[in-house]
């Protein structure tokens, strides 16, 4: 697949002291990483973004079908992935860690929201009892985030 082939390059060619924003398109999705840190094995990111023509105009089934299979891939984060919640007027399924990590008095978890129009969303938040929700750097090894972009542009596309 050349978009992810074009991803993982761009991710190689971070140094361990470089911040970027990865970007990388083909004729029917984009994908967009922020990358924080990029060691050699591992990096941090705080948001990446996975756009698709095909979702423009998909139905809330179609949006709920994703979400199961995203359920049902994404074993390897650091929580397992499950659907949250369904917003029938505004399309969105929203998805989050199940459980969330709890540590030091603080709750982290994924979220990932699946919506029309185009796009998947996956953010690392922590929130504790005297600091409101906020994004945070998810820390992943590269291949996991290569392997990540694959499991949400498939889900999308299985062809």
């Amino acid at each position: 697949m050349k978009l992810l082939n074009e991803f993982a390059s761009a991710l190689d060619r971070l140094s361990s002291d470089q911040t970027a924003s990865i970007s990388v398109a083909d004729e029917q999705h984009s994908v967009r990483c922020h990358v924080t840190e990029a060691g050699p094995l591992a990096c941090k990111f705080e948001k990446l973004v996975v756009e698709s023509q095909l979702l423009a105009d998909a139905t809330s089934d179609r949006l709920r079908q994703i979400s199961e299979t995203l359920a049902s891939r994404l074993t390897y984060l650091m929580e397992p992935m499950g659907p949250v919640e369904m917003d029938q007027a505004g399309c969105t399924v929203q998805m989050r860690s199940v459980p969330p990590r709890r540590e030091e008095g603080a709750v982290a978890y994924f979220e990932l929201l699946v919506q029309r129009g185009g796009s998947l969303t996956l953010t690392r938040f922590q929130k504790s009892a005297e600091h409101p929700r906020q994004p945070i750097a998810a820390a992943v090894t590269r291949e996991v985030l290569v392997h990540l972009v694959q499991d949400l542009v498939q889900a999308i596309d299985p062809a």
